[in-house]
């Protein structure tokens, strides 16, 4: 993912982004450290601008508490399609 975002440099130019978006697939396997690692590399290559939304869309199986407390996304959305089926009654 760092390899694209140094790829895709010349594409977005100077734009200010303003929402990083964590989605698709499972991004809560990832840890606290990997995805801060990737938002520090978006802030390094690209401006962002300030108060820019940070959102992630996380397994239940795979999040922690300890990820949510580091992380602090602004949005978090928890996917209720898990295996664990009292987690659906929820």
């Amino acid at each position: 993912m760092l390899k694209e975002l140094e790829l895709q440099k010349e594409y977005l130019g100077r734009q200010t982004i303003e929402t990083i978006y964590f989605g698709g697939g499972t991004p809560s396997i990832l840890t606290a450290q990997e995805i801060q690692t990737f938002i520090d590399r978006v802030i390094h290559l690209h401006p962002v601008a300030s108060g820019a939304e940070i959102s992630m869309e996380a397994n239940p199986d795979d999040l922690t508490p300890q990820q949510v407390k580091e992380l602090k996304p602004q949005t978090l959305t928890v996917s209720v399609l898990a295996s664990n089926h009292s987690l659906k009654r929820i």
